[in-house]
């Protein structure tokens, strides 16, 4: 029976052990790429530069940012500089039409002075208290009017009636006396008609 024992147990148990050694050896060989390759570490400091570099890319982004917003506070400055520029302009503008109104102003004020015309209507004269005239005769009153020809305060005509000539010939007579302008023959103009004349109208 034993010298009937087939061939083929030996191959197979063989093929076994060869399996094995096989299996172990892939491993080993495995093993030995990852633990001993040196192209895993130069891989890891790949990784590494790439997050280095990652790292630098954010720092530059983050200063870009701040430049940026930098940037942007600059820009809204100058605008509002525009802004008041303009509004100084502006203001400068009308400072220039105001002063160009009041040269026109003052150019018609003295347009008027030199024309003899004042701006401000002056106040009229206080009104002269009344002064009653004197009750003259119609000889007393020619001898009135031939005094005031002889001191030139005509033209009148010596008529005894004391009409609108005699009346401004008195006035004038007056005035260069500076006594109250009345028009009339009152009491004190006849007192200095009288030392005027020399003559005496009594």
């Amino acid at each position: 029976m034993n010298g009937g024992t087939s061939p083929a147990t030996p191959r197979r148990s063989l093929s076994g052990v060869l399996a094995i050694v096989a299996a172990v050896g892939w491993g080993a060989f495995a093993w030995s790429w990852t633990a001993g390759d040196p192209e895993v570490p130069s891989a890891q400091a790949k990784l590494e530069r790439v997050q280095n570099a990652l790292d630098r890319v954010t720092a530059e982004r983050d200063q870009l940012a701040v430049k940026h917003n930098q940037l942007l506070t600059q820009v809204r400055d100058l605008q509002e500089a525009e802004r008041r520029v303009v509004r100084a302009q502006e203001e400068v503008a009308n400072l220039e039409r105001m002063r160009v109104r009041l040269t026109e102003a003052v150019d018609r004020a003295r347009a008027q002075l030199g024309g003899g015309q004042p701006l401000v209507a002056a106040s009229p004269p206080p009104a002269q208290p009344q002064v009653p005239a004197m009750r003259l005769s119609e000889q007393q009153i020619r001898a009135a009017q031939e005094a005031l020809i002889g001191l030139g305060y005509g033209p009148l005509q010596a008529d005894g009636m004391i009409g609108p000539g005699t009346r401004t010939a008195i006035k004038t007579f007056e005035r260069s006396g500076g006594l109250a302008i009345t028009g009339e023959l009152t009491a004190a103009t006849v007192e200095a008609l009288e030392a005027a004349a020399g003559v005496s109208l009594q």
